[in-house]
């Protein structure tokens, strides 16, 4: 049944469609305690980014366009997305640990299934 369902047409429109709140994004949500979102901070961290660019950012860049380069994914998530999440979380928590590597592969499973303020949020949430 796997097989037939991943050849068909369906499949393909279920993989590319925009990327919306799935039921995977909700319930990462309710299992990191994210209940309500506010969107101020997030903006307010990319006006930062503008304004003082960071010494990580060519780190970020280094890893962001690597991140999952398959074609569905890149089309569903792509690159500025990853690098506008992660300048925003070295912005916040910088001056304790920064950007190390492989912290794209842990934001860009957030951003598959939820918007970018979500993920946002949870990747705050799930580092702590």
């Amino acid at each position: 049944k796997f097989e037939s369902f991943s050849n068909s047409s369906y499949a393909d429109e279920k993989l590319t469609r925009p990327i919306e709140m799935t039921l995977r994004g909700r319930v990462w949500k309710l299992l990191l305690g994210l209940d309500h979102i506010s969107a101020q901070q997030y903006i307010d961290l990319i006006k930062k980014e503008r304004v003082e660019p960071l010494a990580f950012y060519d780190k970020i860049r280094s890893d962001s366009f690597r991140t999952f380069p398959h074609e569905p994914f890149q089309r569903q998530v792509p690159e500025p997305r990853i690098i506008r999440v992660l300048n925003s979380f070295v912005h916040k928590y910088g001056q304790y640990f920064g950007y190390v590597q492989g912290m794209n592969a842990i934001c860009a499973p957030f951003l598959f299934c939820m918007p970018e303020l979500d993920g946002f949020l949870c990747i705050l949430r799930h580092d702590r």
